[in-house]
């Protein structure tokens, strides 16, 4: 993907759509089976909107659409917390 950013204030929402957007533009996950990986509920960051966005943009291109979230050593995520986490309560 290609963003921007700042040091002085966060990305709105219309931002991020648009990166995810253009990340996903030209064909090249039509028909496919992709797998994101996402950090686990132990990083900060606006989960809820990039997988919605993620799901609103891309899904609809691919064949198959998933997620796998990144525990590394941490504990595994029980429903609940992943459906908190994801934002789908």
């Amino acid at each position: 993907m290609i963003g921007t950013g700042s040091k002085e204030t966060f990305l709105g929402e219309s931002d991020l759509r648009a990166i995810v957007k253009n990340a996903g533009e030209g064909n090249f996950l039509s028909g496919k089976r992709v797998l994101v990986i996402i950090p686990d509920g132990t990083r900060t960051m606006p989960m809820p909107l990039m997988f919605r966005l993620l799901q609103e943009e891309w899904e609809p291109q691919t064949n198959a659409f998933d997620f796998l979230v990144a525990l590394g050593t941490h504990q595994p995520m029980s429903d609940a917390q992943l459906s908190r986490h994801l934002g789908v309560e």
